[in-house]
């Protein structure tokens, strides 16, 4: 099961969370998140966001909610390069698809981010769930999740949960996908 989750502004703009998400961070965001983790048996990332993650998770102490267990998370890296230092961590090779495939095949859980990943495996008909934190403020510029092309796909909602700061916590299923 592949599901992927974004911080995401009104505008559909989810890059440079850390410039416009800290301002709706609420104990209840950390406690959907640590759940979210919790159902997952490891990160799906593609290189560029395993690369951002680990300059940023591994110098987060305990004062950091979630930080030790997106440290302690096993991470699933699509990428060529061998080379992880922030583990633990395999890489599989073989693209998104690919890589979603094989968490299949094992019958694992993977929690996605990075919108490139995202798009691809959407556009592949490999994403099982949509969980999206909806941040109430519009940036006007940035990159959009939905930019380029990544087919038509239908998804039922299957849970919300407002949170503070006028956050929604969304989970959309796709149709025709067991609970």
């Amino acid at each position: 099961m592949i599901i992927a989750s974004h911080f995401i502004t009104l505008d559909g703009v989810f890059e440079s969370p850390e410039q416009w998400h800290p301002a709706f961070v609420s104990d209840e965001l950390y406690a959907v998140l640590l759940e979210q983790l919790a159902r997952a048996d490891g990160l799906l990332l593609g290189r560029r966001c395993y690369d951002e993650f680990a300059a940023y998770w591994p110098l987060q102490g305990d004062e950091v909610p979630v930080a030790n267990e997106t440290n302690a998370a096993h991470k699933y890296v699509v990428s060529s390069r061998p080379d992880l230092p922030w583990g633990p961590a395999e890489v599989l090779p073989d693209g998104p698809a690919g890589a979603a495939r094989e968490l299949d095949r094992r019958g694992a859980t993977g929690w996605a981010t990075g919108g490139e990943l995202t798009r691809s495996l959407l556009a592949a008909g490999l994403v099982d769930e949509l969980q999206f934190y909806l941040d109430p403020i519009v940036l006007g510029q940035g990159r959009q999740l939905w930019q380029g092309e990544v087919g038509q796909s239908r998804f039922d909602l299957v849970g919300h949960r407002a949170l503070p700061h006028g956050v929604l916590h969304l989970t959309y299923r796709a149709s025709g996908v067991g609970a």
